[in-house]
């Protein structure tokens, strides 16, 4: 075997590979599976936040917010690069992306700040006890906005009605 041919059969093997990946990213589950798989990466994340934050003199809704802004950023750079890579990322550009995901991640956001504040404050669970049970069900939230809005499909413009013009 020659040398180039060597150079070819990696080539084609690492073009299957992406194939078989650009495949997967086609089917649901793994989206779901991805998504699961990174937000328990930045869960832990914000909860490590959350942690070095408790010992500062902020308040609990302050630190607990800088917690989660850090998080959802961490979040969509992530899930736009291995999640919604493709292929509705084609029809949006990167700023964006980055905008709809910020402002779907905010509804998220907001919620799992007054839970985990509530579960904080009404049940004296510490902060990042709190934050976990809050961020649980931010998960369901979060992946339901981003898969059915932010990630959704690009919609073709429409094509302008010819203009007949009489004679």
């Amino acid at each position: 075997m020659h040398r180039g041919q060597r150079n070819e059969g990696w080539l084609n093997l690492s073009q299957r590979l992406r194939a078989m990946l650009d495949q997967w990213h086609d089917h649901e589950w793994f989206r779901i599976g991805s998504f699961l798989a990174i937000g328990g990466g930045v869960a832990l994340f914000n909860l490590a936040e959350v942690a070095l934050l408790e010992r500062s003199t902020l308040p609990h809704v302050v630190y607990v917010t800088l917690a989660t802004e850090g998080s959802i950023f961490l979040s969509f750079f992530l899930n736009d690069t291995l999640t919604f890579r493709a292929p509705v990322n084609k029809g949006r550009s990167w700023v964006l992306r980055c905008i709809r995901f910020h402002s779907a991640a905010a509804v998220g956001a907001l919620f799992t700040i007054l839970l985990s504040t509530a579960l904080y404050h009404l049940f004296n669970l510490s902060s990042v006890v709190a934050q976990a049970i809050a961020l649980f069900f931010a998960t369901i939230v979060n992946f339901s906005i981003h898969r059915f809005w932010t990630y959704r499909a690009v919609k073709p413009a429409l094509e302008p009605d010819p203009v007949v013009i009489a004679d």
